[in-house]
């Protein structure tokens, strides 16, 4: 059940896109895929700023003590659409996909208290790519064509559940229970162009399960300053892997299995925000270090000399945002009430290939707007790039599109208290 043999072909496609790739990023091959870095429109649109940056509406997926800040119960469910331009040095290839980007709920238990509650589920991970190359083989002096072909599909899915409690003016904590589920399938299929060859065709679907908790803290250390901060505790995580031999000779594909556990790294961030006048300012780092995780990890070359074609190590991410915010009064002209948006961010990405960091650069335009009652609809477009053309990799651009509709209603009346 070894991975190496795959990865190390794998990788060698990665590097030359001499025939085609479609669907995502030919980077999440690697590992278990692209992790998302914001979850939201609403993050999305200040670049994922978010451990230290209070939202009356946002449901925040990083610090789950800001929970405190929301004014009424919410159901958010959230759409996104990825444009990537996958360049070799002599060709580019366009690629898309979409789909729901997420459902979540706040429940908005105790205003004056900060006690809130929230579930929902999110993307953890994403698994896309279709990669090919020609094949040439030579037997006994005679040339055959043919095509190896990668692809894979899938990825993780976070269900969460938590709450929050503000024990002080101005201070809250948080905490939730989360579970990380889903499938990747890779196939890998080797064609040859000749009556006389037999196609081959490997299947791996690999099953994820595992559970971690997270905390949260955020407090006005001054009027107007907050400052965030979380720790993600992940426990082991338990995959199941079936493979199916194919060949084409028999009628049925021969199954295989394996039950495997792997170490799932923890992670911890800070963010501040400011708030002047109508202008919201914050920034975050995060990290999580992926150097000790062993998932289809490829093993060190026999030659010293030769360079890996992967490692893992750890992941860095930097943002900021600044939010201009809209008019709250009924009164206001209707683009005045508009919150916008505007972030930057930089992400060192948890692997680096044939020994060079894979490194991301992105900048973001958001807007949040108020359509009736309590009702938001948040949008945003992220625009970025990630990888180099040096050392024969491949470099991609990519654009995102996110609109989340959050409906908020009054469902617990604050009652009278007396002190």
């Amino acid at each position: 059940f070894k991975m190496n043999i795959k990865i190390a072909i794998v990788l060698i496609f990665i590097s030359s896109l001499t025939a085609f790739a479609q669907g995502g990023s030919n980077y999440s091959i690697i590992g278990i895929g692209d992790i998302a870095n914001f979850h939201t429109a609403a993050q999305a649109g200040v670049a994922g700023t978010q451990i230290g940056m209070p939202s009356s509406h946002a449901i925040n997926t990083k610090n789950p003590a800001l929970w405190s800040q929301i004014t009424h119960t919410r159901l958010q469910l959230g759409y996104r659409f990825n444009q990537h331009v996958v360049s070799e040095s002599d060709q580019d290839l366009w690629q898309n996909n979409g789909g729901i980007d997420g459902i979540m709920a706040a429940f908005a238990v105790d205003t004056a208290m900060g006690i809130t509650g929230s579930l929902g589920f999110m993307p953890y991970t994403t698994v896309r790519y279709l990669i090919a190359q020609p094949l040439t083989v030579s037997v006994d002096g005679l040339t055959i064509d043919g095509l190896n072909s990668f692809q894979g599909s899938g990825g993780i899915t976070t269900a969460y559940a938590g709450g929050s409690y503000s024990p002080f003016d101005g201070q809250s904590v948080g905490a939730m229970i989360f579970a990380n589920l889903g499938k990747i399938k890779t196939t890998y299929t080797s064609i040859l162009y000749d009556g006389y060859s037999t196609d081959t065709k490997t299947e791996d679907e690999d099953s994820f399960r595992g559970i971690g908790f997270k905390f949260g803290y955020a407090g006005e250390l001054f009027e107007n300053f907050t400052l965030g901060s979380y720790y993600e505790k992940n426990l082991n995580m338990s995959v199941q892997r079936v493979r199916m031999y194919d060949p084409h000779i028999s009628p049925q594909p021969t199954p295989d299995s394996l039950d495997l556990d792997y170490v799932f790294p923890d992670a911890f961030g800070f963010g501040v925000s400011y708030l002047t006048g109508k202008f919201l300012i914050g920034a975050d780092i995060t990290i999580q270090d992926f150097s000790n995780f062993d998932y289809n990890r490829a093993d060190a070359p026999a030659v010293d000399t030769i360079p890996m074609l992967y490692n893992y190590k750890d992941m860095m991410q930097f943002s900021f945002g600044l939010k201009r915010i809209g008019n709250k009064s009924r009164s206001a002209d209707f683009w005045d009430k508009i919150t916008y948006s505007f972030g930057a961010g930089y992400r060192s990405l948890y692997y680096d290939v044939k020994d060079m960091a894979v490194n991301e650069w992105y900048g973001s335009l958001g807007m949040e707007v108020p359509v009736i009652g309590t009702t938001i609809i948040d949008v945003a477009l992220v625009g970025g790039q990630r990888g180099s053309l040096n050392n024969g990799l491949i470099k991609e651009a990519f654009f995102t599109f996110m609109v989340d509709v959050s409906i908020g209603e009054t469902w617990f009346v604050p009652f009278k208290r007396d002190f």
